[in-house]
């Protein structure tokens, strides 16, 4: 199951999709839920901020610099 979050002008209206195994009246009950959220006080960063610092812990992560340190270190050997 997935929900999906989509802006509109008053906040960001939530979608309970249909899928197998949620019934109706549970789609009913947690689109209510959902309704009461107050999106805008939560202050949630945007996708697109999400995925930059996602992208900027990526980048920072030890791991990442020993396999780029590593694979720079067989490109030189074999050139």
């Amino acid at each position: 199951m997935y929900i999906e979050r989509r802006a509109k002008s008053s906040g960001v209206d939530s979608l309970i999709p249909v899928v197998q195994g949620l019934s109706q009246k549970q789609r009913q009950l947690m689109q209510q839920c959902f309704e009461l959220v107050d999106w805008p006080g939560l202050k949630l960063p945007s996708a697109e901020r999400r995925q930059r610092d996602s992208l900027k812990s990526f980048e920072r992560s030890v791991e990442v610099w020993k396999d780029w340190i590593h694979l720079k270190k067989e490109l030189a050997t074999l050139g």
